[in-house]
């Protein structure tokens, strides 16, 4: 009870600047987001500037380099939510337009071996331009997440995800036998890895990130392991003002022989999330909800 009462002003305001964004024009609604949403997460900036002193700190950078990643960041964050406000309302063809798709060779060879697809990613760039943009090309996805505990947040997303009948299965109700069902019906399963799912802690690890360390939910790898379906790597990369860059192609694997344990893949993953991060280092969604430490507060399990 105590939680709703909390929530509930939040609630209201993501409502409002839902409402906003869609209703005014588009470049107008960046505007106002650019001076928003700087606001609103307002409440998170020791937490993304500590987070990203972890990680670039030891590589070199000094404070105004933290600083100017950090403005870099939201004015990511204010298009992402005016997109994610959006979305439900963009024309298809406008979709189509403002994403290039490459690597398309491997879904469909994947998908041709008639055993369901893994479609892995991470939180950099405007990963529901991912998912939407594919649904919009005809094929079938599911995808995995966990539910919003602020109400405005989950309808909106749950708009998305009926609009491009994007089937969701909600971490820890059933996603390893949802996603059993979608491979057998030879269909994407769609999932972001880097992230620790909350009320399943004890299937999470901490893990090395550059000189950092994450909390990261084996589920995704264990999927990956337990199917031995093909698992491809998607990535939403911003070119230019709003046009972006899916790439598809086969993901990483550990090249040591097996058998294979969920924390090998996963060591593998990382890696490859660890480059993204150095390439777009703003475009990391998780700058502001998750806690990095140092690599010596907590021993790789």
């Amino acid at each position: 009870m105590i939680a709703r009462i909390v929530l509930f002003p939040i609630s209201l305001l993501w409502k409002f600047l839902f409402l906003l964004f869609q209703s005014v024009e588009e470049d107008r609604a960046y505007v106002f987001a650019e001076r928003l949403i700087p606001l609103v997460f307002s409440t998170q900036y020791f937490r993304r500037r500590r987070n990203m002193k972890r990680i670039f700190c030891s590589l070199g950078w000094t404070k105004s380099q933290i600083s100017e990643l950090n403005r870099r960041h939201l004015l990511y964050l204010s298009h992402m939510v005016v997109d994610i406000a959006r979305i439900t309302t963009i024309a298809y063809d406008d979709l189509c337009t403002r994403v290039q798709l490459e690597g398309e060779k491997h879904l469909v060879a994947a998908l041709s071996q008639g055993k369901g697809v893994l479609l892995i990613g991470t939180h950099l760039g405007n990963w529901w331009y991912t998912r939407a943009f594919l649904a919009s090309k005809g094929y079938s996805i599911s995808n995995v997440s966990n539910r919003m505990p602020i109400g405005s947040i989950e309808r909106q997303i749950q708009s998305v995800r009926d609009r491009f009948l994007i089937n969701t299965i909600y971490a820890g109700r059933g996603a390893s036998r949802a996603a059993e069902d979608v491979f057998r019906r030879n269909e994407i399963f769609s999932l972001q890895f880097d992230v620790s799912v909350p009320g399943r802690e004890h299937h999470s690890q901490w893990f090395p990130l550059g000189n950092a360390m994450i909390q990261i939910d084996l589920g995704s790898a264990a999927l990956a392991l337990k199917n031995a379906v093909p698992v491809l790597w998607a990535t939403m990369k911003t070119i230019s003002d709003r046009q972006y860059l899916l790439t598809i192609q086969p993901a990483p694997h550990p090249d040591h022989p097996n058998p294979l344990e969920p924390r090998d893949i996963m060591l593998c993953w990382l890696d490859c999330l660890y480059k993204e991060l150095l390439d777009r280092p703003e475009e990391w969604w998780h700058w502001n909800h998750i806690i990095l430490r140092r690599m010596y507060e907590r021993k790789y399990q």
